[in-house]
């Protein structure tokens, strides 16, 4: 047997020497020369030379040593100076698959692979000259082949020996397809360590780190390489003073405890603290003393992140980013609080953007969007830090304001928000000015709850509302009443269609002579069953505000066309019938489909209907309206601008739009006896109406000095009680007036 074993693989390094002859080594030895003794004497030497009772004693010792050497776990294989193999035990031939005495006298190179058998002969001849003892693991690790021809790895030590005359070499073989399996294992186990995503240090009982893995490297040292510089450093100086304090005091000696520590800590790295999820678990010795802690810690700083983005918007308005409702709430709660605490006031500003739903309804809900930003950041920006800025929901807005001494602060402010507001926004390239009304309450004089602020204010904003809008309103008391009511007369219009309470009057329309001409005007009441007939004023602006102006208006207009279609089969002379046509219902999507749905229905022709537009229906988004008055003229449907004078651009709109037929604002024609200026108005509005080529009905018309004077401005048509009221269906008098 050579010095290298059976076959040599690629050295991989020397193992640390075992003993030399193992108790196995010198059994194989005794067994051997108990072989040799057997095998160099015949029977008849053997007769000769020993008793009968020599030989059975010296074949039980030979038994009794093979036994030894078949429960060795490694096998226990030896040749003498010719490397002939002369025993082998059990372990052997499970091993390569022999017996042992197929084995007896063969050459050790049987069990050698056969390409290195060759070789393996030349460095055994060398060894046999001069043979030392090998331990197991001192040399590189050798190949075997077995009798099915596979091969497998050894290691194998060498003692050699000298009997008598003969020089014999023990060679123990150790299978070691069990240990590279381990190897592979623990070599994947480190790989799965090295590569977690996880952080996973190793640290003494003194903290001291001994191993750190990848992410636990680019974590504490921000560089995947400082295995070196981590080790034999405290981990304190990775965990900051917060996550070190929690470690020692609880994570520490819970692990100790217990055997495991699991929580939230942070870990300190080049780019400052972070948040992490970590355990601790404590490894213990034989003697159950701890030995070494590890630490797993796993980065949460995108799952915190989440719940701080996902708290926010539970809180926030996700368009604005302001404060909701919930929040705001909360707010004010403390607030309150506070200023009991300081003998203070707290002020709320409810904000109501004028015209809102025009812009939403002309340019679209993105440059509406766009609006609601804009106005979110200048309400910011105007007020101070500590103070809340809210959006409650579509176009209103509350602010907050704390540690108010005195009301007049709170109306400042308020000032200050209707400037800030009032100059000029551009969604979406428009140039848009908004407006805001304004309502205000205090605490503790206007309620001592959020929620009775919250209400009081926005009673107070619906007060500035009413009185013109773009201005501030501070509670008062009569204010809830008001609210109440409008709350519930909100709620009753939404019945009152499905309720058939809506009904149409209509007021003939009369020549230069005071007769009938032929004309109507479709005037919309409400036949409420507590308050009796409401005209349209009444209810209109609030069905405007809640969104049921564009249903309410589509009745009322295939309504009217289907009793004009009666009036004329009945034999009547008319001409036209009006049909006033609300902001929202001209800027639906629907609108055009719905006039030809009430004159299909009804067989009215279209040259007998006309349209009533007010300015409020035409501003904000004149190329939709151009495109809507374009089809309607495609159809010849008459068209009229209702209230024509009452604004700046009546002149513009009259221009643009090609009206037929415009009506004087009856608040020219009620002053124009006794006013000079609103008698220029109104013959200045005529003429600028003829001069475009349209014909002016004053509405409003209740005295006969109103009519003489109307008559020599050159007025074309009048409607009025003067000559009639609105009528019910059946009381048109035959479209002419009486004589």
């Amino acid at each position: 047997m050579h010095r290298a074993g059976l076959s040599r693989a690629p050295s991989r390094g020397a193992c640390s020497p075992s003993r030399v002859a193992t108790d196995a080594e010198s059994a194989s030895r005794a067994t051997a020369r108990a072989h040799f003794q057997v095998m160099q004497h015949s029977p008849e030497q053997t007769n000769t030379r020993r008793s009968d009772a020599t030989t059975a004693s010296l074949r039980r010792q030979i038994e009794r040593q093979q036994r030894i050497l078949d429960h060795a776990l490694d096998g226990i294989l030896t040749c003498d100076s010719h490397g002939r193999i002369l025993q082998c035990s059990a372990p052997v031939e499970r091993l390569f698959g022999y017996s042992a005495a197929e084995l007896a006298g063969r050459p050790v190179e049987i069990l050698v692979p056969r390409a290195r058998r060759a070789a393996h002969a030349r460095r055994r001849n060398q060894y046999q000259r001069a043979p030392t003892p090998r331990a197991m693991g001192a040399a590189s690790e050798v190949s075997g082949q077995c009798r099915d021809g596979h091969v497998i790895p050894l290691d194998i030590s060498l003692s050699p020996f000298r009997d008598g005359d003969e020089d014999l070499v023990v060679a123990v073989i150790r299978d070691l397809r069990e240990r590279r399996q381990a190897e592979a294992v623990r070599a994947r186990l480190g790989a799965i360590v090295e590569h977690s995503p996880n952080g996973i240090v190793i640290f003494q009982p003194d903290g001291t780190i001994t191993y750190a893995n990848r992410a636990a490297r680019v974590m504490y040292a921000g560089d995947p390489d400082a295995d070196a510089d981590l080790r034999g450093t405290a981990l304190a100086a990775f965990t900051g003073t917060a996550g070190w304090r929690r470690l020692r005091r609880e994570a520490i000696p819970a692990a100790a405890r217990h055997g495991v520590w699991l929580g939230e800590s942070t870990v300190r790295g080049p780019g400052g603290e972070q948040p992490v999820w970590q355990s601790v678990l404590a490894h213990r010795d034989r003697d159950d003393r701890i030995e070494y802690y590890s630490t797993i810690v796993t980065d949460i700083s995108e799952q915190k992140a989440q719940e701080e983005r996902l708290r926010h918007q539970a809180s926030h308005d996700q368009l604005t980013g302001l404060a909701n409702r919930a929040l705001l709430e909360d707010r004010l709660a403390q607030a309150m609080r506070r200023a009991r605490r300081r003998h203070r006031q707290v002020a709320v500003l409810f904000i109501d953007l004028d015209n809102f739903k025009l812009v939403n309804d002309t340019l679209g809900h993105a440059a509406g969007d766009q609006l609601l930003t804009a106005v979110a950041e200048r309400l910011t920006t105007t007020v101070r830090r500590e103070d809340t800025v809210a959006r409650q929901g579509g176009d209103e807005f509350v602010v907050l304001l704390e540690d108010v001494r005195d009301v007049r602060d709170a109306a400042l402010v308020a000032g200050k928000l209707s400037e800030g507001l009032s100059l000029p926004m551009h969604p979406h390239g428009e140039e848009l000015v908004i407006t805001p009304s304004i309502g205000i309450s205090v605490f503790p004089e206007d309620g001592t709850t959020p929620e009775a602020l919250l209400m009081h204010a926005d009673a107070a904003m619906f007060r500035a509302k009413q009185e013109g809008r773009n201005t501030c309103r501070f509670y008062t008391g009569d204010m809830n009443e008001q609210a109440s009511t409008r709350l519930a007369l909100e709620n009753e219009l939404r019945r009152a269609l499905a309720a058939e309470q809506l009904h149409l009057r209509y007021q003939p329309v009369c020549g230069g002579d005071g007769r009938a001409c032929g004309a109507v005007e479709a005037l919309l009441r409400w036949s409420h069953p507590a308050r009796g007939e409401l005209a349209a004023a009444a209810f209109l602006p609030l069905a405007e505000e809640s969104g049921q102006a564009a249903a309410i208006g589509e009745w009322t207009l295939g309504r009217a066309c289907q009793q004009a279609r009666d009036w004329i089969r009945a034999g009547l002379v008319l001409d036209r019938v009006s049909v006033n046509v609300s902001p929202a219902q001209l800027r639906a999507d629907g609108f055009l489909a719905s006039v030809d749905r009430a004159l299909g229905e009804s067989g009215l022709a279209p040259r007998q209907l006309e349209l009533e537009l007010t300015e409020a229906a035409l501003v904000g988004f004149p190329e939709h309206c151009r495109a809507v008055v374009d089809a309607l003229h495609q159809r010849r449907i008459g068209l009229c601008l209702d209230n024509f004078g009452s604004g700046y651009t009546s002149l513009t709109h009259l221009k643009l739009f090609r009206f037929g037929r415009v009506k004087i604002d009856q608040s020219f024609v009620h002053d124009l006896v006794d006013d000079p200026d609103s008698a220029n108005v109104a013959r200045a509005v005529i003429a600028m109406a003829h001069a475009l080529g349209a014909r002016v009905v004053a509405q409003g018309v209740e005295s006969d000095a109103q009519l003489r004077r109307l008559r020599q401005f050159g007025c074309d048509e009048f409607q009025g009680c003067l000559l009639y009221p609105p009528l019910a269906p059946g009381a048109i008098p035959g479209m002419r007036r009486p004589a």
